[in-house]
């Protein structure tokens, strides 16, 4: 179950920093073409979101993980 779990944190941990990336890129690009208009992200916002991203990997990872953790390997195995 630990292992799916971690699959899960991970995973949206990553996707997590691919949109924080993004999000600083369009703000500096933002603030290129319109000056006047401030678009600046927080420290406080990146690790909001990050957390946030991890929480929900963590939460909707649950489900599956504790139903693949119940699975006989052989019999899921024998199918495959």
């Amino acid at each position: 179950m630990f292992q799916f779990l971690f699959e899960a944190m991970t995973l949206t941990f990553f996707g997590g920093a691919i949109g924080v990336l993004l999000s600083l890129g369009i703000s500096n690009v933002l603030m290129l073409l319109i000056p006047s208009m401030p678009a600046t992200v927080e420290p406080w916002m990146i690790m909001l979101s990050l957390g946030v991203s991890v929480a929900i990997g963590l939460v909707f990872g649950v489900l599956p993980a504790r139903k693949a953790s119940k699975l006989d390997p052989i019999e899921c195995l024998r199918y495959e």
